[in-house]
């Protein structure tokens, strides 16, 4: 028997680790890929301050991304996630690089530069196609004179040209041999030549890369900061609507107090409680529905209680939640998991203590507080479900599988 409980325990924390690890693996590809993102609209916005150094080095990381089909920017994402694991203040610098691409801030600045720039270089462009046009134009004037002198002679080369027909056709076979071979070298000259200029500049550009990141850090701070500050406070609704219907930026706030009781909350239990300081230390239990319901109140800045999942079904709830902006929804109005909005509210009641209350974050991530935690936000998939003709929802893990309520905020 003991034997048995070794082996399972061992089992299980296998288990654990596997799933730790994964985890771990998609923080980290969550992390790269938002850090790939700021760069990509760092160097347009670095491009768009016209300061030299700025745009000398906006273009440097564009050059090298297209050199390597997008891959130096990947790498370079993936550096930077690891530089934030070890370095003082790294993981805030993260959590920074995280939320300024998740909230569309990022993309926002980037499609600014980039229109920026395209009308910037667009007269550059037509006064090269003009002086194009106008060169071409001569050549053509030059190219008639030729043609009306050349005329006069065609007739007195006529009878030359019958006498050498017959040695051309002689020499006509090696002619087009000697041809063929010098294009096959030139090809290969060419070829050898291009793939070392592309050779060097990739390695000079390389060795260019410490000026480069801090150029891209220089003209994103110094020169670009103030803009990209107006114009998130201006478009700071807009970026709202990307995550939910909300007036607040709710998944920030969701994260906010999701590190709370990562950090302060060691314990999962429905009959204690935690005050929670920037929420005037009113206390919530230390549940799933007890964050669910600070969550609400930290979006809303009303005070719905901390009611269990039983009590957020009923319409006493529903309609205190109403009033605080929290619209509630049956899973069957609602219809498909794809209309779930980043930030709403999914309860599911079945008996007594039975439910559960979790955040929805986006397809495969939500927050929750029905074990203690160590990490924001989870890895699950939410997805339809049916239970007796009913339109519910459910997680990948089968552990809830009757979301059936979700409350969505719409002040």
């Amino acid at each position: 028997m003991g034997s048995y409980k070794a082996k399972k325990n061992e089992l299980e924390g296998n288990q654990e680790k596997l799933e730790q690890n994964n985890l771990k693996k998609a923080q980290d590809q969550r992390n790269a890929m938002n850090n790939k993102k700021n760069l990509d609209n760092a160097a347009d916005v670095a491009i768009a301050t016209k300061n030299p150094y700025a745009v000398a080095a906006g273009y440097a990381y564009k050059g090298l991304n297209k050199l390597t089909g997008d891959k130096f920017g990947e790498k370079l994402g993936q550096g930077i996630n690891k530089v934030n694991k070890i370095a003082p203040g790294g993981n805030q610098v993260q959590k920074a690089s995280n939320k300024l691409s998740e909230s569309g801030a990022s993309d926002t600045a980037g499609t600014v530069a980039r229109a920026k720039n395209k009308v910037g270089g667009k007269g550059k462009d037509a006064k090269g196609i003009e002086g194009k046009n106008s060169g071409n134009l001569d050549k053509a004037k030059t190219n008639s004179l030729n043609k009306s002198t050349n005329k006069n002679n065609i007739n007195s080369n006529l009878k030359a040209v019958g006498d050498n027909d017959n040695n051309e056709s002689k020499n006509g076979h090696d002619i087009g041999i000697n041809i063929k071979e010098k294009k096959s070298k030139d090809s290969i000259i060419k070829k050898i030549i291009k793939w070392r200029i592309k050779r060097r500049i990739i390695s000079i550009l390389i060795g260019c890369l410490p000026l480069i990141l801090f150029l891209l850090l220089l003209a994103t701070t110094t020169y670009a900061a103030k803009d990209i500050r107006n114009l998130l406070l201006t478009n700071s609704s807009n970026m709202t609507v990307k995550r939910s219907t909300s007036s607040g930026d709710v998944l920030g706030k969701l994260e906010e107090l999701s590190e709370f009781f990562i950090s302060d909350v060691h314990e999962y239990s429905w009959s204690s409680y935690v005050k929670i300081p920037f929420l005037n230390n009113d206390s919530f239990r230390k549940d799933c529905s007890g964050f669910a319901s600070a969550y609400m109140y930290y979006v809303s800045g009303v005070n719905l209680g901390s009611p269990g999942t039983g009590e957020m079904i009923g319409n006493s709830f529903k309609t205190s939640a109403a009033n605080a902006g929290w619209i509630a929804y049956d899973a069957s109005e609602i219809g498909d998991a794809s209309n779930l909005l980043p930030g709403d509210v999914l309860v599911e009641h079945i008996s007594g203590t039975n439910g559960h209350a979790e955040i929805y974050i986006d397809p495969t991530h939500t927050f929750g507080w029905g074990q203690v935690q160590s990490h924001y936000p989870l890895d699950k998939i939410i997805s339809n479900n049916n239970v007796g003709g009913r339109v519910v929802f459910k997680d990948n893990y089968g552990r809830h599988n009757q979301y059936s309520l979700v409350f969505r905020y719409q002040p």
